[in-house]
């Protein structure tokens, strides 16, 4: 393209580009036009060398203001008018009520935010379909009780929430839903245990997109809640004596033998009720000492081992030697599901207390275990063994006992189920370790 030749100061000068000559009412300038709030706009500079250097300095910016922001730099589309009035018009009347106002540039940078969000972030019927694909993947694809329990309350929780995306759920959302939770069976509002495991829930599921990058952390509104207020009881569990009774029943009703094992697990090992419902007699590996908890039967979907001595390994051969049949493949209680083999140790539990007079409060069983369990083998191994923290275990399972009560405890079996007897050889296995120490002799660990 040519460029314009004219004499400046005498000279002849070739006009760079962005300067014309304009002359304006005679006189002769130079000038430099641009787009500014939508109009054209024109500068003049005089004729002179000194002219000439403002406006090709003003012509060099406007060209890299073009060159950064396109050819529509400077042009205010209609809809932009209509932001802008908006924003004057949110400004009048902060003035109006005297109360400050946020610049434009914050208005619309938030208003970006906000819509770059929305674009990126799943609804909640997404993000728990992640989730719920995660667990199953880290589980191997076996479909588990606690995989049906979650998949279960997530359906709840997309049925309220599912088609808001997850940056623009607010807590209000969060607790509202979790107010409407109902009991199933007697229609009554959710316990505050059942609310806090749905928001524990909830957290996961904000958490797991936190972590894909799909969403900003301060876009949690789950991380904002505080879980429900739980009241907290006392643990209750078995006397020594009550035990006692328990297995002599056991011992002296034949039709009662085949409920030995899986008795046998829960005082002795400290399983779980739905975890004694899961256990197959394959789990029980004698040869190794110990019982095998997988993902698939354990509540916290983490495998674990519970190691057993002398007492468990006497009341299993009792049982095989009386006829138990425990085939591998078959569960330690009867019954075609879950709930039916509830049931069945349910009504064991009910037998059982009618005839000796042992009331089995809730989770009795395995805060018996884990009492005595803790005494003898101490929190860490006894919460390792059980599932839970150490923390978890000395609020909620752990009563002192003594060191002779543990010993007792665990001398149970066939031979000795009197509370005479086990006290008898819990005062033994005492005077043995006191000997062998004296002697520095390694005793080895009872279980």
């Amino acid at each position: 393209m040519a460029q314009t030749r004219k004499k400046i100061n005498g000279k002849w000068t070739y006009l760079p580009d962005g300067v014309t000559y304009a002359t304006v009412r005679g006189e002769v300038y130079l000038a430099v036009s641009r787009i500014e709030n939508g109009k054209r706009k024109r500068s003049f500079f005089s004729a002179t060398e000194d002219g000439l250097k403002e406006a090709k300095a003003l012509a060099d910016t406007i060209r890299k203001e073009k060159n950064t922001y396109g050819s529509s730099f400077g042009a205010i589309t209609d809809d932009e008018k209509q932001a802008i009035d908006l924003w004057r018009a949110y400004r009048t009347a902060c003035q109006r009520e005297a109360c400050d106002f946020l610049p434009m540039s914050e208005v619309m940078r938030e208003a970006l935010e906000r819509v770059q969000a929305v674009s990126i972030s799943p609804t909640m019927e997404e993000a728990a379909k992640q989730y719920l694909d995660a667990l199953s993947h880290k589980m191997n694809g076996e479909s588990t009780p606690h995989l049906m329990t979650v998949r279960n309350r997530l359906r709840h929780v997309c049925a309220a929430l599912g088609a808001f995306h997850l940056c623009n759920i607010v807590p209000t959302q969060i607790s509202d839903f979790l107010e409407t939770l109902r009991n199933p069976q007697t229609g009554k509002p959710a316990k505050a245990t059942t609310k806090k495991q749905y928001l524990n829930l909830i957290k996961g599921v904000f958490q797991l997109t936190i972590k894909r990058g799909r969403l900003d952390a301060k876009k949690n509104a789950a991380a904002l809640l505080e879980a429900p207020q739980i009241k907290r009881e006392e643990p209750k569990m078995l006397t020594l004596e009550e035990v006692c009774r328990v297995f002599a029943y056991l011992v002296e009703t034949p039709a009662e033998h085949k409920y030995i094992p899986v008795l046998a697990v829960g005082f002795f090992c400290g399983a779980r009720l739905a975890e004694r419902c899961r256990l197959r007699y394959q789990d029980i590996l004698l040869s190794k000492q110990h019982v095998y908890l997988s993902c698939a039967i354990t509540k916290t979907n983490v495998d674990r081992r519970t190691y057993f001595g002398d007492c468990f390994m006497e009341w299993i051969r009792f049982a095989e030697a009386r006829g138990v049949q425990m085939e591998p493949n078959s569960f330690l209680l009867a019954g075609t599901s879950e709930e039916r083999r509830k049931d069945e140790h349910n009504r064991l539990l009910k037998r059982i207390a009618a005839r000796t007079g042992v009331s089995f409060p809730k989770n009795s069983i395995r805060h018996t275990a884990a009492t005595y369990m803790t005494e003898l083998h101490g929190f860490t191994s006894t919460a390792n063994q059980l599932g839970h923290g150490e923390g978890m275990l000395a609020r909620h399972y752990r009563i002192s006992v003594t060191k002779d009560e543990a010993l007792a405890f665990f001398s149970i079996s066939p031979t000795r189920y009197t509370l005479e007897s086990v006290k008898a050889a819990a005062k033994n296995r005492m005077r043995q370790e006191v000997q062998a120490s004296a002697q520095n002799v390694a005793f080895p660990a009872y279980a």
